[in-house]
């Protein structure tokens, strides 16, 4: 909450970041056009939806992420929401899913201080009320480890293990896990370990970008 305080201090004298500038302006119509659904090849579980490397979809993650610009979680999650719908549907017909709850990847509590929200929750309870369906952001618990932006790739998976715990009144649920950003899939995984482990049927992840 301070960090944005300052942020917006420091907006009001000096122009702003032009990430922050680019992310307000994108809109559904505008990212809808470079939609590429893809699952990830080591994770097939794991559904994204946009090349990072694009500069539309990177500005409006950071402008979310970074800047404050938390009206670009409404964006995001009409384009999570479209998206998750169709393969709802054909996980209901095809493999019996009931009980369809969204829950996003926390937050560190450390971060969740510095930015004042957790972005893949502001996503995922846009997406939850356009689908009609459970917006549940406390059956996970993350523990404090070291942020994976300062990991190396080939220590990630070592660093977030264990790192989440589930609630058991998640056990019979069928899980739609939200994130905004996926790269090694390390925190995807022990999320999805921790909420089989306490009983959830089925669970799948989108994010935002790879």
């Amino acid at each position: 909450m301070v960090r944005h305080l300052l942020a917006w201090l420091i907006d009001s004298v000096l122009p702003r970041h032009t990430d922050a500038e680019r992310g307000r302006g994108v809109d559904v119509p505008k990212l809808g056009e470079k939609l590429s659904p893809r699952t990830l090849t080591a994770l097939p579980w794991v559904h994204s939806l946009f090349s990072y490397q694009d500069t539309d979809v990177r500005a409006a993650i950071k402008a979310l992420k970074y800047y404050g610009e938390t009206n670009v979680a409404k964006t995001l999650g009409v384009l999570v929401a479209d998206y998750a719908l169709e393969l709802l549907a054909e996980r209901k017909a095809l493999h019996g899913w009931r009980h369809v709850i969204i829950c996003p990847i926390p937050s560190s509590a450390k971060r969740l201080r510095e930015r004042g929200y957790n972005q893949a929750g502001l996503i995922a309870q846009v997406a939850a009320e356009i689908m009609e369906v459970q917006y549940e952001p406390h059956f996970l618990r993350r523990a404090e480890r070291e942020s994976q932006v300062h990991v190396d790739r080939s220590k990630r998976k070592d660093n977030m293990k264990g790192v989440f715990t589930a609630l058991p009144t998640v056990s019979g649920m069928s899980v739609i896990l939200i994130d905004d950003v996926v790269e090694s899939g390390a925190t995807l995984s022990d999320a999805r370990r921790a909420l089989v482990e306490a009983g959830a049927h089925h669970v799948i992840a989108i994010t935002i970008a790879h």
